[in-house]
């Protein structure tokens, strides 16, 4: 099986996990796929008794676990207690500090980002998914998703030991990690998703992007960040051209861009700057 039809295998189980459909919006969900291949392989995965088909509707196979009906169904319930960790969490974790870029979401962006990254991927819900240079955020996500596995790497080892004792540690890593530094042999091509908040200028997306996609080297993957809004600096419109071109020199795709979503909270060390 070809790569183009490797994501199209995986396409079509997301779209399926979120309900049964018919071969017009399995194609309008596999884009450009012509509907000759399409036909191909939903007769291999029903062969393969992955899907099943009746009257023209496809679906799971029974025997097939659905992942995202389970995150969905418990979304509630596991977002008040990925609230009750944070809260924990940020009753004994240091001031955020400027030499490490230690800018923290506020509750209303996080909640939407935690939606769009694990409701919008077009691929089925990651076993593993690692966090760079965000580890409150995948702190968070990890009570979203009780059966992935997490990877948190930062380099802030005073934050990651501020985690440590509230997090699952049987499935949650927390990685003193420097981005600056060689990634890690062991941690080569872990990842099914990677999301990284770097500090805002056009070298560190550059070098988040290439530590990203070896984190999930070899696999059909999605890579989520944060972008710099355009009134950032007076030469933020050329640097947020300059991480699309390294995102796609290092053969990253653009799926989807969201507007108004990541949000802050102001941090002190901002506040006494502005004083000032």
């Amino acid at each position: 099986m070809n790569q183009s039809m490797k994501l199209a295998y995986y396409v079509v189980m997301r779209s399926l996990e979120r309900s049964p459909q018919n071969f017009k919006q399995l194609l309008e969900n596999c884009h450009s796929l012509f509907p000759d291949q399409l036909s191909l392989l939903l007769k291999e995965m029903t062969n393969k008794r992955l899907i099943k088909e009746d009257g023209g509707d496809y679906s799971l196979d029974i025997s097939i676990p659905n992942r995202w009906r389970k995150l969905h169904a418990d979304w509630q319930e596991n977002l008040d207690k990925a609230y009750e960790l944070l809260s924990a969490i940020m009753g004994k974790i240091h001031l955020p500090h400027c030499l490490d870029y230690e800018w923290w979401f506020s509750h209303s962006g996080r909640e939407k980002m935690a939606e769009i990254l694990l409701y919008g991927n077009p691929l089925p819900v990651p076993e593993t998914i690692t966090f760079l240079g965000s580890p409150l955020f995948g702190a968070f996500i990890s009570v979203l998703v009780p059966e992935s596995r997490v990877y948190i790497l930062d380099k802030s080892k005073a934050t990651l030991d501020a985690i440590s004792d509230s997090v699952d540690a049987s499935r949650v890593s927390l990685v003193h990690y420097n981005a600056e530094h060689p990634l890690p042999q062991e941690l080569i091509g872990i990842a099914d998703m990677a999301f990284f908040d770097p500090p805002w200028y056009a070298e560190y997306y550059d070098l988040f992007l290439r530590r990203s996609v070896q984190l999930t080297f070899g696999r059909h993957s999605t890579v989520s960040f944060v972008l710099f809004p355009i009134l950032t600096r007076p030469t933020s419109l050329q640097e947020r051209k300059q991480a699309f071109e390294a995102a796609m020199s290092y053969g990253l795709s653009l799926f989807a861009m969201e507007s108004h979503v990541a949000h802050y909270l102001t941090p002190h060390f901002e506040q006494e700057t502005l004083k000032q």
